[in-house]
């Protein structure tokens, strides 16, 4: 009983000039009659001997071509023939050829991998560098006396022309000053800083709490200095979008601008005017260098007359912190209290509900 070969010896030659293979069809008949030496010698060099036609083991049906051959295992043999998916690039490959397959991707790894760790040397000096276009603009800028290289330097100056303009917006910079000219991020702010001081009256707040706000100022704004800093856009503050929905809150905000330093008159004068969110949440005191200190002061009774009606039912205090409600009886905590008062997986219900 003959044993048919493993699906591995399909395309490999060797395997398939066996005297025992029955005859079988030929796509490419050998011819049989008798011949001269010579022309024996010269029928082997132009067509291929039986040791290089591909056999199928189902059939015995011999091909030259190997995409021949994997045609009709797919269409002669569906049943027998199976395909297996590469994950590499997700193309379908018989299984007899997904070693070979799988080899290529291998071959084109190993190479991708040896040049990207290659280190390139100039013929003409110790200079290595791993990238041809440092090696171009070296051997173009250093070796200009050789005309071998006079092409090279023509590439690099090329090449140079795209990193040069990338830089060109960094070094000369496109905002204008008060003057209305170009000029670099240093002398800006010191035009800008120089401007804030000479106003007299404008500002009528402490050195540190002016450089504070300068601070939280966007640079370039003309309409800044126009206006002698006093009156500004909330979208011009440097504040996060949380202390922006903050000074909305509270301050009484008749226009789009808001002036700056806050003063008293800005102010809710009665806690009624105030939302429950004030109850809930903390006052963020990163905005406290926006307030006069009056106006400061006068913001933190507000806000404690409106929690006056809450009192924390652990610690008894009125305090600037978040607050949270029982579920069961409404009672009020501070966040840190009532963590304490829980119980463990209860969703915000006291200990005095849960019992």
């Amino acid at each position: 009983m003959e044993q048919s070969p493993s699906p591995h010896s399909y395309f490999d030659g060797r395997s398939l000039g066996s005297s025992d293979d029955k005859p079988s069809k030929k796509r490419n008949p050998i011819s049989q009659t008798g011949s001269t030496p010579g022309a024996s010698h010269t029928r082997k060099q132009s067509s291929p001997t039986v040791n290089e036609f591909l056999l199928c083991p189902h059939c015995g049906c011999r091909y030259k071509g190997k995409s021949s051959f994997t045609t009709h295992l797919r269409k002669k043999h569906p049943d027998m023939h199976t395909e297996v998916i590469c994950y590499v690039c997700n193309s379908n490959v018989d299984e007899a050829a997904f070693e070979r397959h799988f080899h290529e991707h291998r071959t084109v790894e190993m190479r991708q991998s040896q040049s990207s760790h290659r280190l390139l040397k100039c013929d003409f000096c110790d200079f290595t560098c791993t990238l041809d276009v440092d090696m171009i603009q070296h051997t173009g800028i250093d070796h200009d006396g050789n005309k071998v290289f006079s092409m090279a330097r023509t590439q690099a100056q090329f090449l140079t022309k795209t990193r040069n303009s990338k830089r060109k917006f960094s070094e000369n910079d496109s905002e204008k000053t008060m003057s209305g000219n170009e000029a670099p991020e240093v002398e800006r702010e010191e035009v800008l800083e120089e401007s804030v001081v000479n106003m007299d009256g404008t500002l009528v707040v402490e050195n540190d709490q002016r450089t504070e706000i300068l601070f939280c100022l966007k640079r370039g704004q003309s309409a800044f200095v126009e206006r002698g800093f006093t009156e500004v856009m909330l979208h011009h503050l440097l504040i996060s979008p949380y202390e922006r929905s903050w000074l909305k809150l509270l301050v009484n905000l008749t226009s789009k601008y808001i002036r700056l330093p806050i003063e008293v008159s800005s102010l809710a004068q009665d806690q009624s005017q105030l939302t429950n969110f004030v109850i809930e949440n903390e006052v963020p005191n990163s905005l406290k260098k926006f307030f006069l200190p009056e106006a400061w002061t006068h913001l933190e009774f507000i806000v404690g007359s409106k929690r006056s009606q809450f009192y924390c039912s652990v610690c008894r205090s009125i305090q600037n912190s978040r607050m949270i409600q029982c579920t069961a009886c409404a009672r009020r905590y501070h966040h840190h209290c009532g963590l304490a008062a829980m119980i463990p997986q209860a969703t915000y219900d006291c200990a005095t509900c849960c019992l």
